[in-house]
């Protein structure tokens, strides 16, 4: 077909082939923002969780000064001195996050020992995914002797016998720990 000048006409447009071309293109920056995103968040969970047990630890070591020993979690009567803990270090909403209809979901659990001459903090969820700690992942935690050091997770059988599986955080952030005399909070 010929317009009136005489030259053939062509249709001006895109080919499928070029508008796949397109889009795969465009998938592939989603594909790669989306990948980014997620490590810089994670990231930010992980700095986030060594910062709160930094805080918590100062906290930790004011309280013995005020009080002569760490709190101490193997009574249910002494709970309200860790809550005075993680309040002084503005962490009373994090440190436990509370959903309507569920129990209270721990993201700090304060490994007590019965001696009270230590203790052991762990960040309960500390993993990219903001998952539960699985067996494998890395454990953030920090103890009585003011360093911030990670582990990997590792389950005790003989202590989820005993239903009190945040023992296992306690015994994989400290091998010596005794799951029979220490409480958890």
């Amino acid at each position: 077909m010929k317009n009136s000048v005489g030259t053939a006409s062509r249709n001006n447009g895109f080919t499928i082939v070029e508008l796949l071309v397109v889009v795969v293109v465009i998938a592939i920056l989603a594909a790669i923002t989306i990948v980014s995103y997620n490590g810089i968040t994670g990231q930010a969970r992980v700095a986030v969780a060594k910062a709160d047990l930094r805080a918590l630890a100062q906290q930790m070591e004011l309280f013995k000064l005020d009080k002569g020993a760490y709190p101490d979690a193997s009574t249910e009567p002494n709970y309200p001195e860790f809550e005075t803990v993680v309040r002084a270090a503005n962490l009373y909403n994090v440190t436990r996050r509370v959903v309507a209809g569920q129990p209270p979901e721990r993201v700090y659990l304060f490994c007590s020992y019965i001696a009270q001459d230590k203790f052991t903090i762990v960040a309960v969820r500390p993993s990219p995914s903001g998952n539960e700690v699985d067996v494998g992942e890395k454990v953030y935690y920090t103890n009585s002797d003011g360093t911030l050091k990670e582990t990997t997770y590792v389950w005790d059988n003989s202590i989820t016998g005993q239903g009190l599986s945040g023992k296992n955080l306690c015994k994989s952030a400290d091998p010596s720990y005794d799951t029979t005399r220490g409480g958890i909070w």
